[in-house]
């Protein structure tokens, strides 16, 4: 101890020199502390900025795919209302071609002696290459045909079935159609009363050879019907759409409750799983229910931002099932019923 104050004594700069020393190594884990802090906020500044940029990234993508969304809808309107201005005079020039679509298209089934009874009118036929083929029973080969042809309507070529109103004698065919084919919504576009003609296919339970059994439950216009199958403990929830108001080879006396009715129709069947396809009729399947789903398939179009073409969705229709929107009145009431849904206006429910 005596020799190291003896050093101090001896060299008074060593004391200097010590004392820097001592200063200078505090001063170096200060820094340090203080860089390791600051790294720290650093750290935790720039994770949260980062979560708040995601946010705000997420958000405006959000708000530019709704901007996006609203001018393809604005587009859409301004686009198709122009060309139906410039086309509208070629319109029954167009309706005109467009009635020798699908006519060499064979209806061989449907011609066959043991079929004709089974067709409420003997013009209107399926075509064989999409008629609906139900299971053969008893190993009889002309128990699997039913007047009924898959159509399509924007997503497959099975997308709906266009039927034409059950018989009689064809009731419990529709009933296995619709089992069959795991039909989950069927649409009538036809009044229970059509022509004094009365359809009872939703009023009276089928006859004993029929495998379903319906049970009627409606609430208001909108009717579902439980189907359960005798031979098996599944039950099934078919959703039945009535739009009563309609007359044969004519058009609804309101564009607003259709477009009302078809906008409800179409998103129910965008909001539920796609297990078969959805029925639509009338009373010969197509007049009537070629103009319901022409409007459907476009409205879907529009609603995924395509431009709707009806002379190209009507021809198509017609490949599957022959006179698909029937006439004239019905082709312009389509252009109608979409100016007015694309607009905004589709109306209420009261016209149901």
């Amino acid at each position: 101890m005596k020799s190291v104050q003896l050093l101090l004594v001896s060299c008074p700069g060593l004391f200097s020199v010590i004392q820097l020393s001592l200063s200078l190594s505090l001063s170096i884990s200060l820094s340090l502390s203080i860089y390791i802090y600051i790294y720290i906020y650093i750290y935790i500044y720039i994770h949260t900025y980062k979560r708040l940029l995601d946010l705000l990234v997420s958000s405006w993508r959000r708000q530019v795919h709704m901007l996006l969304a609203h001018e393809a809808s604005v587009e859409a309107v301004t686009s198709y209302s122009s060309e139906m201005s410039v086309t509208s005079a070629n319109v029954f020039g167009s309706v005109k071609l467009l009635n020798e679509v699908g006519k060499d298209l064979p209806t061989r089934a449907g011609d066959s002696e043991a079929n004709r009874e089974k067709n409420r009118y003997p013009y209107i036929l399926p075509y064989d290459h999409c008629r609906v083929r139900l299971s053969i029973q008893n190993s009889h080969p002309h128990t699997d045909y039913i007047n009924a042809n898959f159509v399509p309507g924007g997503g497959s070529e099975r997308d709906f079935i266009c039927t034409q109103g059950p018989l009689h004698n064809t009731m419990a065919d529709f009933w296995r159609m619709v089992w069959e084919q795991n039909v989950r919504v069927i649409v009538m576009v036809t009044a229970l009363r059509d022509k004094d003609i009365v359809r009872k296919t939703y009023s009276q339970k089928t006859h004993s050879s029929s495998p379903l059994a319906p049970v009627n439950c409606c609430c208001g216009l909108v009717c579902t019907d439980k189907e359960a199958f005798r031979y098996c403990p599944t039950d099934r929830i078919i959703t039945h759409y009535y739009y009563p108001s309609w007359p044969d080879r004519g058009i609804p006396k309101d564009p607003s409750s259709l477009c009302a009715f078809s906008d409800h129709v179409r998103q129910h069947l965008e909001a539920i799983p796609r297990l078969g396809p959805a029925v639509v009729h009338c009373s010969a399947g197509v007049g009537r229910s070629g103009t319901f789903v022409t409007l459907l398939w476009l409205m879907q179009l529009c609603a995924r931002g395509i431009k709707p073409d009806i002379r190209a969705a009507v021809e198509d229709l017609r490949l599957h099932r022959m006179w698909m929107v029937q006439n004239l009145e019905q082709y312009m009431f389509v252009h109608q019923c979409l100016l007015q849904w694309l607009s905004g206006g589709t109306g209420g429910t009261s016209a149901w």
